[in-house]
């Protein structure tokens, strides 16, 4: 893990919570809840819009079908779980899924909206691994992944213990879409929770310079403040577990919250 002193990022954490409020997006009642879009919880449906390259687009919008109504989406959301079921079941720490999704019609569902791969991968939280590689087959399909899919993939790898995969997944995206909070909140995160703490700060800056998405949120100071929380605690409880080694006194709680944090 890279070194720096904790209190370093306070100004940068202090200045941001000063300066930014939190700006509303409004999102479909049928969107996977992430506190990265927040929105009123009762807004009017509106007409959908045509797609833009340079705007995130809607997750109700589809490039061939208007808003789901609420009985289809109801619908959908139970085909996904039953698939999702099924997935979890198979073993192995590589499964291949191609099987399992064309059993279930995940190609068709997809057809139907791509709020058939947001549900998926998010009920594929627990096994990471196996939500990356639904992902990599989901990439073969029309329509093309939006950007939601894409920060929940980042999300997946992050619980994979796998920084380069969730760098190469944000790289892809931003390819093919303009990059929005969300998806530059997701690598922040995965950086984060692996211990990268220069590439997260990075991953920040590179978001307050990049004009094609909105400044950080709220939530990407929160990130920060973690960032700041894992390097204080690292910074503490590092001498007292060089120090009870060097004493021979056994601490095994000491090197086990190293660990966890994975240092």
């Amino acid at each position: 893990m890279s070194r720096r002193p904790a209190r370093s990022l306070v100004p940068l954490i202090r200045g941001g919570l000063h300066r930014r409020s939190l700006v509303s997006i409004p999102v479909h009642p049928d969107a996977v809840p992430s506190t990265s879009f927040t929105g009123p919880p009762h807004s009017p449906a509106a007409p959908p819009p045509p797609p833009d390259p340079a705007v995130r687009s809607r997750l109700s919008w589809s490039p061939t079908s208007p808003p789901l109504p609420q009985i289809t989406g109801s619908h959908l959301r139970a085909a996904v779980s039953s698939l999702a079921t099924s997935l979890l079941t198979l073993l192995g720490p590589d499964p291949d899924p191609e099987p399992t999704l064309r059993a279930h019609s995940f190609p068709s569902l997809l057809a139907i909206s791509p709020l058939a791969s947001l549900e998926l991968l998010a009920l594929l939280r627990r096994r990471p691994q196996l939500g990356l590689a639904v992902f990599a087959f989901r990439r073969g399909l029309a329509p093309s992944p939006t950007l939601d899919e894409f920060s929940l993939a980042i999300s997946l790898a992050s619980r994979a213990w796998d920084p380069a995969a969730a760098s190469a997944l944000f790289a892809d995206a931003t390819s093919a879409h303009a990059p929005d909070q969300a998806l530059y909140n997701a690598l922040m995160a995965a950086y984060m929770h692996n211990g990268l703490m220069e590439s997260c700060l990075e991953t920040f800056r590179a978001m307050q310079r990049d004009r094609r998405c909105g400044p950080p949120n709220v939530d990407s100071y929160n990130i920060l403040i973690a960032l700041f929380g894992r390097s204080l605690i690292v910074d503490t409880w590092r001498p007292c577990s060089d120090r009870s080694m060097l004493l021979g006194i056994r601490a095994p709680l000491v090197p086990i919250m190293l660990s966890s944090l994975g240092t």
